[in-house]
């Protein structure tokens, strides 16, 4: 026969041995969603790098001059990324200036172009200037 004191024991052990896999669980758990929101922050910061690293075979404008909130849409994509200084442009590519805003582009056959606020662009591809006659 157990004695009243052997249950309390028996209990009391249980009850210490099932808080301490509940303390290694929500410690596994909060390292586990620390981790898991760390990957998905990172990916955030990282996804607009992506969209802003397509490059064509020749640049058609380049951002020399970004004041306020400038924003541009690859051709073929649906959503607006933040420009960055030295960021290029392919033909067909949009670039957009918002409320309070401007930014100086510079065309690569050498025309410097100012967006004032509110205004948008798509950009075309250069003409290359034919051979005149001597």
């Amino acid at each position: 026969m157990t004695s009243r004191r052997q249950c309390k024991e028996e209990r009391h052990s249980l009850l210490l041995s099932c808080c301490g896999s509940k303390r290694m669980l929500k410690g596994w758990l909060s390292k586990f969603l620390f981790l898991l929101s760390l990957i998905i922050f990172l990916s955030m910061m990282l996804a607009p790098l992506s969209v802003s690293a397509k490059t064509c075979e020749q640049w058609v404008a380049k951002a020399v001059s970004i004041e306020g909130r400038v924003e541009a849409k690859r051709d073929g994509e649906t959503q607006w990324q933040q420009v960055q200084p030295d960021e290029t442009f392919c033909a067909g590519d949009q670039v957009r200036v918002l409320d309070k805003s401007r930014a100086d582009l510079a065309f690569a056959n050498q025309p410097l172009l100012r967006l004032d606020q509110n205004s948008t662009i798509t950009l075309a591809g250069i003409e290359e200037e034919s051979p005149g006659l001597a």
